[in-house]
């Protein structure tokens, strides 16, 4: 007979489930969304390989880290600190929504290179 104390409660999550939870809380701090795909991905791969400890029970400990670290007071001179991904994540916003910016003369290349190779290029920017 098992002592009543060594007996752990568990929940049974579908996979997918655990790893869209796990996406949407690493995104919800801070995370580009392809960062937090990846990791979220990885610890559920942990947990189904039956490496518990590696799997999605860090996300405690990661999303603490990630508040420690926003926490800390910037270096002089910085206006915030980020963590690895969030410029990446705001540029790929702010393009996304602005349009992409290339210098004239690189366009112009560009699309030189396409009518050589018979490829249509749009000739104008789109605003």
């Amino acid at each position: 007979m098992k002592n009543a104390s060594s007996v752990t409660n568990t929940l049974r999550f579908e996979p997918a489930q655990l790893e869209q939870l796990a996406d949407n809380i690493f995104r919800a701090v801070g995370a580009s969304a392809r960062e937090a795909q990846l990791v979220a991905a990885h610890l559920v791969q942990s947990n189904l390989a039956g490496h518990d400890s590696h799997g999605v029970m860090r996300i405690l400990q990661y999303v603490e880290s990630i508040d420690h670290i926003k926490s800390a007071p910037p270096a002089p001179g910085v206006d915030e600190i980020l963590v690895p991904g969030e410029f990446e994540h705001r540029q790929r916003q702010a393009r996304s929504r602005d349009g992409i910016e290339i210098p004239d003369a690189n366009w112009q290349a560009i699309v030189s290179t396409a009518t050589r190779l018979g490829v249509h290029a749009a000739t104008e920017a789109a605003g």
